[in-house]
């Protein structure tokens, strides 16, 4: 059972606990093996609205929408895109799609291995059959399902007051919010524990997968160099957005 801590009293002080925790993202990142995203899962560095997918990830990747003005936002067809590859190697290397993935969650120290074959399939693709590949519903399943189970405790314990505060804010919050919301999908997760999503307050919307930056914050959370080929690693971000 983790600590229980006095919560912040008003929104000034959430606020500020939030944003010391929240990540700094660097822009420079490292030439590497190349591998292509599915463009539902791209992460832009300047686009403010992030990923084409409109998704909390508190929330089980069935809620999420397709923001309107991209492709797969076709009514009935959208489903049909998230069973496609969610990631090859670049024509150069050969092109083929990736049978793993290695997702880095920088707030709270994740790694997701996501492997097939997973049997996970969209909602309306139920009788499809394993993909030879990590498709891009494999990934939000994995991201989801890794973002609720509960915190380690090692990692809350080497929060400051400040941040364990704001972490058990979000807690709150959302076990309330859970108890009031009817359950979503087939996904059961218990509400009254301190969980990965909490790390992210309000701001907890999916903008998308990256490669891992030339810089220290990257490194030490892959836990190795990134300079090394890293076509199979990609970094998370998660915000307001």
């Amino acid at each position: 059972m983790l600590p229980s801590r006095p919560l912040p009293t008003d929104d000034k002080s959430k606020s500020r606990a939030h944003a010391a925790i929240a990540p700094a993202v660097s822009q420079n990142t490292v030439t590497r093996l190349d591998a292509h995203l599915d463009p539902l899962l791209v992460y832009e560095s300047g686009n403010t609205r992030g990923s084409p997918l409109v998704w909390d990830v508190a929330l089980p990747p069935e809620t999420l929408q397709v923001r309107m003005g991209t492709s797969a936002a076709n009514g009935a067809t959208s489903w049909t895109y998230f069973s496609n590859c969610a990631a090859r190697l670049a024509p150069q290397y050969g092109g083929r799609p990736l049978q793993s993935l290695t997702l880095i969650v920088r707030t709270s120290s994740l790694h997701v291995a996501v492997k097939v074959p997973s049997g996970h399939t969209p909602p309306q693709n139920r009788s499809m059959t394993r993909l030879p590949y990590v498709s891009v519903w494999d990934v939000l399943v994995a991201l989801y399902k890794a973002l609720q189970t509960s915190v380690d405790t090692t990692t809350y314990r080497r929060l400051s007051r400040r941040e364990q505060e704001a972490v058990d804010w979000s807690a709150t919050l959302r076990a309330s919010r859970e108890a009031q919301a009817p359950q979503y999908s087939r996904y059961q997760y218990p509400s009254h524990v301190v969980k990965n999503v909490d790390f992210f307050g309000h701001g907890r919307r999916f903008l998308g997968l990256r490669p891992p930056a030339k810089d220290s914050r990257d490194s030490a959370d892959l836990g190795r160099s990134t300079d090394s080929d890293l076509a199979d690693v990609f970094v998370v971000e998660i915000g307001g957005g």
